[in-house]
């Protein structure tokens, strides 16, 4: 039987689901919108499937990008929607056929109809169309470099625009008298629409000069065709719109603690450094924190050895975190990502309390063997910390949610 202080902080990550899942977001939305002509939909992302199951009252035709083991085989009798399932976190040999497939059906979307855009996070590996010259060869070995690099998103996107034929707003210039409407689940802190799947339907607004990057890299992003420039004549006829971020799940959490008489702080800046530096940050919050529910979003970056275990972010700042707070009896830390897939795996994070390294030692992990080989999951799933949520048809960054009684 779990701990009760354990099944609270899995009860509140479960209500910030809620608060940001797809199909909730875009029927408020819809509920507030009339569209008067056939509506043809788009949705790319990990939470792409519930976002169409939102607005499939109102579809007319439908494409659906997502991620494999995430249709669960949804629309299936739909003659009228199509599904496609390609890669994540890197993309593959789908992820260039849905690319094809997304063009060849907006161009068939009749001059006068009206389009409705569905994205979450996710989108920049689900769906490409490279430029002239380049393989898929080419876009998997930069993609793979990118994930281990610890850059952080809007430096990751920055570089997959210089790689398309769809990103960076070129997408945009494919809809000929269609009016767009873009709803988006942001997974970037800030909701820079250009950022956001590397800005399809938007001009590149990012000023910054790329960051170092491999010389072989260099060569590929030359290769790429020029984005438009803001102001762009493909550019008037689109909307887009945030249905739901990170702070939309903070606040929900926040909303629940303060109904159940708990106190609660919501901390507003985000955790955006490499994820030992916001393991020690938070270790050293704690020890000062009030007795309370504390409650963080972001996004950690982490730097990945060439040949890394099991986990992603979320459950290597759980086990550095579990280390910080080792042999305290008060303090109980969730971290989770929103989309239920931390990394490459299907585990969404780990909940973490003071005696998680005594388990580890018990099981026979060393705690810096698995720091230094990125193998937080192995000795997590070992210690009976893993969440599993499965797709939970959301993607807006982070939490980490801090119980200390």
């Amino acid at each position: 039987m779990l701990d009760r202080n354990r099944q609270l902080l899995l009860s509140f990550f479960q209500y910030a689901l809620d608060a940001v899942n797809g199909k909730r977001c875009v029927q408020e939305f819809l509920n507030q919108k009339v569209f008067n002509k056939d509506l043809y939909t788009i949705a790319i992302g990990k939470a792409s499937i519930d976002m169409m199951q939102g607005a499939i009252e109102v579809t007319h035709k439908g494409l659906v990008i997502t991620r494999y083991g995430y249709s669960h085989n949804s629309f299936a009798n739909d003659v009228n929607i199509q599904v496609i399932e390609s890669g994540h976190p890197l993309p593959d040999h789908n992820s260039l056929t849905a690319g094809d497939v997304l063009i060849e059906f907006i161009q068939q979307i009749p001059s006068g109809s009206e389009c409705l855009f569905l994205l979450s996070g996710g989108a920049s590996a689900l769906a490409e169309r490279l430029p002239e010259g380049l393989e898929l060869a080419d876009l998997e070995n930069i993609n793979h470099w990118l994930i281990g690099s610890g850059l952080d998103i809007q430096q990751i996107n920055l570089i997959r625009k210089q790689l398309s034929c769809i990103k960076g707003g070129r997408l945009a210039s494919y809809f000929t008298e269609v009016k767009v409407t873009q709803l988006i689940l942001s997974d970037v802190i800030g909701d820079h629409f250009d950022v956001i799947g590397s800005g399809m339907l938007v001009a590149n607004e990012q000023k910054e000069e790329i960051a170092q990057i491999p010389e072989w890299a260099q060569d590929l992003i030359n290769q790429a065709p020029p984005m438009p420039e803001p102001g762009d004549i493909s550019f008037n006829a689109i909307e887009s719109c945030i249905l739901a971020n990170n702070s939309t799940a903070l606040q929900s959490i926040k909303e629940r603690a303060v109904s159940e008489g708990l106190p609660v702080f919501i901390e507003t800046e985000p955790l955006v450094n490499e994820v030992q530096k916001v393991a020690e940050f938070l270790g050293q919050y704690i020890k000062t924190a009030k007795s309370g529910l504390h409650v963080f979003g972001g996004e950690p970056v982490v730097c990945l050895p060439d040949q890394p275990g099991r986990g992603g972010r979320m459950q290597m700042l759980a086990l550095l975190l579990a280390k910080e707070i080792s042999g305290r009896d008060d303090v109980f830390i969730l971290c989770g990502a929103t989309d239920g897939s931390d990394g490459s795996g299907e585990d969404a994070g780990a909940l973490v309390d003071g005696k998680t390294i005594e388990r580890a030692d018990i099981e026979g992990f060393v705690f810096d063997d698995c720091v230094c080989k990125a193998d937080a999951g192995t000795c997590l799933e070992a210690t009976g910390d893993l969440i599993q949520t499965g797709p939970t048809g959301s993607n807006v960054n982070d939490v980490v949610i801090i119980l200390k009684n």
